[in-house]
């Protein structure tokens, strides 16, 4: 019999639950044994290539703790089976927490029931208590949980948490038979719903037990209560070792591991419960051998789960999960994940990851493998590995200074770790970015380019994605990078023309793409024209009617704002004399002045004499000399003390404005 004194003095030195070994002790090998109960789902094909992952739990590795939260914030202390319901939800029996624990696909773990110290006690909640729960199975309406060392079947409501024992007696082991709480179990580690029917691995009775869940009558349906052994029979003349866990194929079979045989047993419902030996050598020692029927061998396999046609293992003392075909060449073992004898926390596909101790396995309808990895304190995912996708980033174009992303969406499993490249403009071949102050989110979906300059036109990203299925995959478009930068007029805000003369005026502005031009308000003049692409002002003014003209320039180019220059256009026209200078008699020694009105626009002017002596020589230049000449650059000239050798001087003068020719009239 089972010697709960041992098994309490062993859970006190080591808490991961175990099964009983040979003459009723806990042995060491057996210690990481845990049951998972299970469901039948129905998918049709085996996982081929098994990408490992966490869903939750553990944080850094092996971190046990009694935390809810989502993913690696979350903590478990020995987690020991796994159910999952039709919806996706996920239950663990949290065995050295005392809890059972619900995970939702996305990993956020909850408390469902238990109060997180070891206890009896039927309640709503965290007001009951279990005693090192670790055996769960689901209906979808109720959780059924194997309480382990309370050596009762508890049943809980989902939609409330309410907690109550569906069959044994609380506190006592024993073999019986019976109703509810007269019946008896000894350390019951898995649960399988079949119907309406719930069986029970009766680990310390070396049994299997059926509960009525209606009635809550349970009786011995396989194994010879109490008496361990290996032998294939109908229902009460087989024999098992500690069965630690039971998957259900619908109503027409079941499947037990059976633990301390290493072996896995299938029985047939119907008939009286015919127990025969699906896979594994039940030579007392285990082994890791992928093989056929009896020639595959495993190591305390601890966990169970029918999937079409595939009945799933947690080969707890070898580390792995095994797959065995259910139809076809019935019988064919395969190592899914994991290898025997190594131990860790690595997620990775197939033989590279790496688990201690699984212990629970259960399957969603999708095909999602969740296994409960007992001595890691985490939850995995299990499912069949597909090669990475990655989108097409979108293109962007932003301002100077801005801070543009760019995105994609990847899938494949294991999920795929990214890595973004970049092509510079007017380059060839992309080159992975490392992070900086201008490149962040390199590894991931979105990557965020800071301070966007000019010199970033025409750069390319794109997104490189690997999981180790395959060649890596890298987006088909990349995305293209445009900087634009709003238009600024930097030319004068004048400009002048002259009177029959064409003219052209250049206006120029920064911004990118290059602005175009435009007169939005204003007095244009009807003789110019405006060039919107070059910027480019010309005409030809016949006169300065209407100058000076006002208007407003803009330079636009589709990023805001524009830009907008008040303008002003003035019509220039050369200097005219009006008034020129007039001959002049005077008596000797008098002072003579010959003087000059001129007009024009710009009405400045400057001016220059020139003298011509006795009118019969070419005209010079004169300058001022002192008491003779002075004015000679300005519109009076002054001759003082004239002599009689100046009659018959000429005198000339140019006017200018700077517009045109020159005007000259002579005196």
């Amino acid at each position: 019999m089972f010697n709960e004194i041992e098994s309490s003095k062993t859970m006190k030195k080591n808490p991961s639950l175990v099964l009983p070994g040979a003459q009723g002790n806990w042995s060491r090998a057996a210690r990481q044994v845990i049951a998972a109960g299970a469901l039948l789902l129905s998918l049709s094909s085996a996982i081929a290539q098994t990408a490992i992952s966490t869903l939750a739990g553990s944080s850094p590795a092996i971190a046990s703790g009694n935390v809810e939260g989502s993913g690696t914030a979350a903590r478990f202390n020995a987690l020991a089976s796994v159910a999952v319901d039709s919806t996706g939800n996920i239950y663990v029996a949290d065995a050295n927490n005392h809890t059972i624990r619900k995970v939702t696909a996305a990993g956020v773990v909850s408390t469902l029931a238990g109060s997180g110290v070891a206890g009896s006690a039927n309640g709503t909640g965290a007001a009951a208590s279990f005693r090192f729960p670790q055996g769960v199975a689901t209906d979808g309406t109720n959780v059924y949980v194997a309480d382990t060392y309370n050596h009762a079947i508890r049943q809980i409501v989902i939609s409330n948490g309410l907690v109550t024992t569906l069959a044994g007696t609380v506190g006592t082991s024993g073999l019986a038979n019976g109703t509810g709480v007269a019946a008896t179990f000894n350390s019951p580690l898995g649960l399988a719903v079949s119907g309406t029917d719930l069986y029970v691995a009766d680990t310390g009775n070396h049994s299997i037990r059926k509960i009525v869940i209606g009635s809550g009558a349970v009786t011995t349906f396989a194994g010879t209560a109490g008496t361990n052994g290996f032998a294939d029979g109908t229902g009460v003349l087989a024999t098992f070792k500690n069965p630690g866990a039971i998957a259900a194929e619908g109503t027409t079979n079941l499947y037990v591991a059976d633990t301390a045989n290493h072996t896995i047993r299938k029985i047939v419902i119907a008939g009286g419960g015919v127990v025969t030996t699906l896979a594994g050598t039940g030579n007392g020692t285990g082994g890791s051998t992928d093989s056929t029927g009896a020639a595959a061998s495993f190591k305390l396999p601890g966990g169970l789960v029918v999937s079409g046609a595939n009945l799933f293992v947690a080969d707890t003392g070898n580390n792995t999960i095994r797959q065995i075909t259910l139809t076809g060449t019935v019988g064919v073992v395969t190592t899914i994940a994991g290898s025997a004898g190594a131990i860790g926390t690595t997620d990775a596909i197939g033989t590279a990851a790496r688990f201690q101790g699984p212990t629970g396995i259960g399957v969603s309808t999708g095909g999602t493998l969740y296994i409960a990895d007992t001595n890691n304190h985490t939850l995995r995912t299990g499912a069949a590995a597909a090669a990475p996708t990655v989108t097409n980033p979108a293109a962007a174009t932003v301002a100077v200074g801005a801070n543009p992303t760019f995105t994609v969406t990847t899938t494949g499993n294991p999920t795929p770790t990214i890595q973004w490249e970049r092509q510079a403009a007017n380059t060839t071949g992309f080159a992975p970015i490392s992070a900086s102050a201008t490149y962040t989110g390199v590894g991931t979906a979105t990557l965020t380019v800071t301070n966007a300059t000019l010199a970033m036109t025409g750069d390319q990203f794109r997104a490189s994605v690997t999981n180790g299925v395959g060649a890596a995959v890298v987006s088909a478009i990349p995305a293209t990078l445009t900087v634009q930068l709003a238009p600024t007029i930097s030319s004068a805000a004048t400009a002048n023309f002259s009177v029959n003369t064409a003219g052209t005026f250049t206006v120029t502005a920064t911004g990118s793409p290059a602005p175009t031009f435009t007169v939005p308000a204003g007095t244009f003049p009807s003789w110019a024209s405006l060039n919107g692409t070059t910027g480019v002002i010309s005409g030809t003014p016949t006169n300065n009617t209407g100058s000076p003209f006002s208007f407003t320039l803009r330079a636009s180019n589709g990023v805001t704002p524009v830009s907008d220059q008040a303008f002003v256009l003035t019509v220039q026209n050369g200097a005219v004399i009006g008034t020129p200078p007039a001959n002049t008699a005077v008596a000797l020694g008098a002072v003579a002045t010959f003087g000059v009105v001129a007009s024009g626009t710009p009405a400045t002017f400057t001016y220059q004499w020139y003298r011509s002596a006795g009118g019969v020589g070419g005209f010079l230049a004169m300058t001022d000399v002192a008491g003779v000449y002075s004015g000679s650059t300005t519109a009076t000239l002054t001759i003082s003390s004239t002599t009689l050798a100046m009659t018959g001087d000429q005198f000339r003068v140019d006017v200018s404005n700077g517009v045109g020719v020159t005007a000259s009239s002579v005196s």
